[in-house]
């Protein structure tokens, strides 16, 4: 996805983060959610990909939304 939108210019800065065995305490989802108010990030939307390739019983992505709004 990254490198899907190298190259597009947006009204917004797109942050793309990667955690790992959060298992463990969350403890880098939990560092970044709480350096948000001091590094002024303000989060309009946020697309969270838990758990992908965890099993191959399981395939595809299931896409959930609150809002219809556009994000470009």
């Amino acid at each position: 996805m990254a490198k899907a939108f190298a190259n597009v210019t947006t009204d917004r800065t797109i942050h793309f983060i990667l955690f790992g065995a959060e298992e463990q305490g969350l403890v880098g989802s939990n560092y970044y959610v709480a350096q948000m108010d001091s590094n002024n990030y303000n989060v309009v939307y946020s697309l969270v990909m838990d758990m992908i390739g965890y099993s191959n019983q399981y395939t595809g992505v299931k896409i959930e939304t609150s809002s219809s709004v556009d994000i470009f």
